[in-house]
């Protein structure tokens, strides 16, 4: 299964040619889709390779792949992102750490795209810290799971996920 997140926490949206500015060099995050449905329960991802581009190109196919592997792909803009790559705590619950595929970050002084393909096994999620421009403000996670996402805070008490269920 293949859930395609466009800077939202919810599943959908279009294709993707992404670079943080037109007059610099900076990697170009691609991400190809059949359509903008989000959800696809057989789909795959595949990693296109272009010897003279700099960047990352995913694009995710409607069929072929196996539909109890959970695969995410999430794109998303803002001042600066991390991958957490451990497991970690937020708002009292426990998430494991996802299996990282790919991921690419572009970036200016003033906006980060940044571009992650991740397998999520069961009671793991993949977690991106957004630091805000400014450092008194506090830092929010994007939580992806196998069927669910949310933005939290590490101050909130009791996380809200929405939960996407399938017809």
């Amino acid at each position: 299964m293949v859930t395609y997140y466009r800077e939202s926490i919810w599943p959908g949206g279009g294709p993707i040619v992404w670079t943080a500015s037109a007059g610099q060099a900076t990697p170009v995050l691609q991400v190809d889709v059949p359509n903008g449905e989000g959800v696809w329960p057989a789909g795959k991802v595949q990693r296109i390779i272009e010897e003279d581009k700099e960047g990352l190109h995913l694009q995710i196919l409607p069929c072929g792949g196996n539909a109890k592997r959970h695969v995410v792909v999430v794109f998303l803009v803002g001042y600066a992102f991390r991958v957490i790559e451990e497991a970690m705590e937020i708002a009292g619950t426990r998430f494991s750490e996802a299996s990282i595929l790919a991921q690419c970050q572009s970036w200016t002084n003033r906006e980060t795209g940044i571009l992650v393909a991740a397998e999520i096994p069961q009671a793991a999620a993949l977690v991106i810290q957004e630091i805000p421009r400014y450092g008194h403000e506090e830092p929010h996670y994007w939580v992806f799971g196998q069927l669910k996402a949310a933005k939290l805070s590490k101050e909130v008490h009791k996380p809200r996920l929405e939960y996407i269920e399938e017809l």
